[in-house]
């Protein structure tokens, strides 16, 4: 079978082919979102109109769909993992790890177009499913009553089901 990023579609800028990735126990990042069965559905169901989603390398543009179609494919812990993957919680950690190492006056800020949205690609493969998430964000620069951007960049998260470990890294622009 061909390596992660090809089985996910990862693809990257010819300048960040080799990023370096920060790994996080599967427990504790799915652990970190503190939510019950029924508060992932919930969430999901909120942030989907706002995110681009692929199952399968197709687009899905109903939230409905998508759970329709894992439920009917996948194993309960499964679906679980991928939901919560496909909420904007699942940015909280790489989010707070970041925002601890900003200098003072400079704050995580998200992009306000379409540019900005999440992308989740979510693949599987007989036992094997991979969700990749790309989130733009922006840092900026709070002074005199003034928002200064910058730098934007990514946040980038890679799952696998059969890894023990959530790769997650930052690239900029």
């Amino acid at each position: 079978m061909e390596n992660e990023y090809e089985f996910i579609g990862f693809e990257l800028s010819p300048t960040y082919k080799k990023p370096s990735w920060i790994a996080l126990s599967k427990q504790d990042f799915f652990k970190d979102m503190k939510m019950s069965k029924d508060e992932i559905v919930a969430q999901f169901k909120r942030d989907f109109p706002r995110e681009i989603v692929y199952l399968q390398g197709k687009k899905i543009s109903h939230g409905e769909v998508l759970l329709d179609l894992l439920h009917k494919t996948l194993k309960e812990e499964d679906v679980y993992h991928i939901l919560s993957l496909c909420t904007q919680t699942a940015l909280a950690l790489p989010f707070t790890a970041l925002s601890n190492y900003l200098p003072e006056n400079h704050f995580l800020g998200e992009i306000q177009n379409a540019s900005g949205s999440m992308t989740i690609k979510i693949k599987y493969y007989k036992t094997k499913i991979g969700v990749q998430i790309i989130k733009p964000l922006r840092i900026v620069e709070a002074t005199n009553n003034k928002i200064i951007e910058k730098r934007t960049f990514k946040i980038i998260i890679l799952y696998f089901n059969t890894d023990s470990i959530v790769k997650i890294s930052f690239i900029p622009d």
